[in-house]
């Protein structure tokens, strides 16, 4: 019998069942929020933000992904989702919305 080698590190399969562990429930939370969409609407950003940052990295390092690779993938939607609301209350501070 032959070993199949994988084209990608082993440290990324462990992160895969976390991520979505962490999305699925943010994502059912922050749409059931009734404020017109706009918590879902920034949860949708966080989503493209982070799935595009985790395919660079794959892309990047598919078979040696560092530290930080690893740490940005298992909690980048929650450091993301974190952020956008920062931004959001700075931005809408700007346009007086607040």
């Amino acid at each position: 019998m032959t070993k199949k080698t994988s084209r990608f590190s082993p440290a990324y399969r462990g992160t895969l069942p976390l991520i979505f562990i962490e999305q699925i429930p943010l994502g059912l939370l922050a749409g059931m929020i009734m404020d017109d969409g706009c918590l879902g609407a920034m949860f949708f950003f966080t989503l493209v933000a982070f799935w595009a940052g985790f395919a660079l990295i794959i892309i990047r390092r598919p078979r040696t992904p560092t530290e930080i690779d690893i740490f940005l993938i298992k909690w980048g939607t929650l450091l993301l989702f974190g952020l956008s609301f920062v931004m959001a209350s700075v931005i809408w501070r700007w346009r007086g919305a607040t």
